[in-house]
């Protein structure tokens, strides 16, 4: 087997994986390896990332959003998927229990089963205390309404200046507005990766179809 030709851009890639936790997309990587070199191509990357997969100094992890994610810590560990904001995060566990699943999934395989690695999906626990957040809020505006209720004709409840507490609820209101903002936003963008990786996936193809 030839020997693998020294790469400036694949090592850049390589450390900038070794130095994060947070399993970034190849977009997210390209972004960060484009301030170093700034000619670097996002197919590129791609193939450098594939190639450091294939040597084993890198994880590809396929997640349900359809952009796979890629970590620099190749020992055997688990992962955890938040289905509210799309982080891949690491969880640590006894992988003694790993290795007995192992054993019991061999017992009615004629293969051989070398290691397995599992993803956990929920919710992750910024999200959790985001949410809380919200609902106590919305909670919290509870028995202001029930003070000063000023119901227009859909039913709806108008504030007015001087009313009582009329800067408090506007400020819980926004407070409210803003992380509900926020965790939309941040679907938004995961959404909008999804998208980028479709795009990129497209052109790669039309790239490697036009060399035939």
């Amino acid at each position: 087997m030839a020997t693998l030709k020294y790469s400036r851009q694949r090592e850049s890639i390589k450390n900038y994986l070794a130095s994060t936790t947070e399993h970034p997309t190849a977009d997210t990587v390209y972004m960060h390896v484009k301030e170093e070199f700034p000619n670097i191509s996002l197919g590129t990357v791609y193939r450098n990332l594939n190639l450091l997969t294939d040597l084993g100094e890198a994880v590809k992890i396929t997640t349900p959003d359809g952009g796979d994610r890629f970590d620099g810590d190749v020992r055997p560990h688990n992962h955890f998927f938040c289905t509210c904001c799309k982080r891949v995060l690491d969880i640590n566990m006894d992988m003694q229990n790993v290795t007995e699943l192992n054993e019991i999934a061999a017992k009615d395989f004629d293969g051989i089963i070398d290691f397995c690695t599992m993803t956990f999906y929920g919710k992750c626990g910024n999200c959790i205390k985001n949410l809380k957040f919200v609902h106590n809020m919305e909670s919290f505006l509870i028995p202001y309404y029930n003070i000063n209720q000023r119901p227009t004709h859909s039913g709806q409840i108008q504030l007015r200046k001087g009313d009582l507490n009329y800067e408090k609820i506007l400020f819980v209101q926004y407070v409210v507005m803003f992380t509900r903002e926020t965790l939309h936003r941040l679907n938004v963008q995961s959404v909008m990766h999804q998208l980028i990786n479709s795009k990129s996936r497209q052109e790669k193809d039309l790239g490697l179809q036009s060399t035939l």
